[in-house]
């Protein structure tokens, strides 16, 4: 009965279109059994799908899906709030299996208008806190803060100022985890080679000014940081430009490994988007049941890299950072998530240094 009322949809779909409305963005793949399908719909926020970051790769990943399922896909981009709506609407009447959304401006309004309806599940991914998720919904997470603690880890190891810094865009929920896994990694090993590296941050406060983003960068190497992890996708190039310009190196998160290619990049977080996007299709495949679920993707399975460029970091080195990741994939490293997980995973530690208070973060931000 589904796939019958599915066809009737689509069809419906197809005739609303054809009748003069605007028809949705994206691409639908064309299958000879469009019945046996699964049908997975991506809505996104205001940003464009081949944006060289979140919007792209998780298209990509659900795309790829294609190498091994019978699939119909479709992306909806959207200008503004109404667009969003507009788009929810028509794959809730598309009758899509799942309808995955990205974005705080997608996540909030799927979470108003999506239905009751058990035939149909969705999907926030990288989604606020206070998300509500119920029988029909659940959300993907990844574990960046994971990548950041090996960072941490590996920035204390190559200073040689005896000072690192965190750069983040701007203040929310995913940039402290991330920042505080930074910490953490830094904190561990202060606490096993008995160092006191320090540590130093601030905030862009954007995502898209690049001169912004420059011009914080080049505080922290001013300021004495001769390491700093960006938790950009953004403006690499010219964070490398600032990064050479003032002798230091950088330490990067995305979703491809360039490590190679850069003199001044000496590793990278890696964002596996699509791994995240097989592991929820498969469990749906095994009708697993995903509602009010809450799905966390990082080292364990394969959403969360860390690669790094082999010529520039000492063989001892790497050795000792593979060690960490290791034991974060096999959970004898509990990476904290958040100010409150961290001051428990340093107050935890004996011979724990000294580090930052909420009120130290607040005036560094604000430098």
């Amino acid at each position: 009965m589904k796939k019958i009322s599915r066809i009737i949809a689509l069809l419906c779909a197809m005739v609303f279109v054809l009748a003069g409305c605007k028809k949705p963005s994206g691409n639908v793949t064309t299958l000879e059994n469009p019945e046996s399908a699964k049908m997975y719909a991506l809505i996104l926020s205001d940003a464009q799908m081949n944006d060289n970051g979140m919007n792209q790769y998780t298209w990509q990943g659900i795309m790829n899906l294609k190498d091994s399922i019978n699939v119909q896909t479709k992306y909806y981009e959207a200008k503004d709030l109404s667009e969003i709506e507009s788009n929810i609407d028509s794959a809730i009447l598309s009758k899509y299996d799942i309808i995955f959304s990205l974005g705080d401006m997608a996540n909030q309004t799927l979470q108003k208008k999506k239905t009751s309806s058990l035939e149909t599940l969705f999907a926030y991914i990288n989604t606020e806190n206070d998300t509500i998720l119920d029988a029909n919904s659940f959300s993907i997470e990844f574990a960046d803060y994971e990548g950041a603690f090996v960072a941490g880890y590996l920035a204390c190891e190559t200073t040689k100022t005896g000072t690192i810094s965190f750069l983040g865009d701007v203040q929310n929920t995913s940039c402290d985890n991330v920042k505080y896994g930074f910490y953490a990694g830094a904190h561990y090993y202060n606490v096993v080679n008995k160092k006191d590296i320090k540590l130093t941050n601030k905030l862009a406060e954007t995502k898209t000014d690049v001169a912004k983003i420059k011009s914080t960068l080049e505080s922290l190497y001013k300021e004495g940081a001769d390491v700093v992890f960006v938790n950009f996708d953004f403006a690499q190039e010219e964070m490398l430009e600032v990064a050479s310009s003032e002798n230091g190196k950088l330490i990067g998160t995305g979703y491809v490994d360039d490590t190679k290619t850069h003199a001044r990049l000496i590793a990278k977080s890696i964002k596996h988007i699509g791994e995240g996007i097989k592991n929820i299709s498969d469990l749906y495949i095994k009708n697993e049941n995903l509602g009010g679920k809450a799905y966390v993707y990082g080292m364990k399975e394969g959403c969360i890299s860390f690669n790094y460029d082999k010529g520039q970091i000492p063989l001892e080195v790497i050795d000792k950072v593979d060690i960490v990741k290791q034991k974060i994939a096999n959970g004898e490293i509990d990476v904290p998530v958040g100010y409150e997980e961290y001051q428990n995973y340093i107050e935890g530690s004996k011979d724990a240094t000294p580090e930052e208070t909420p009120e130290s973060t607040k005036e560094s931000t604000k430098e």
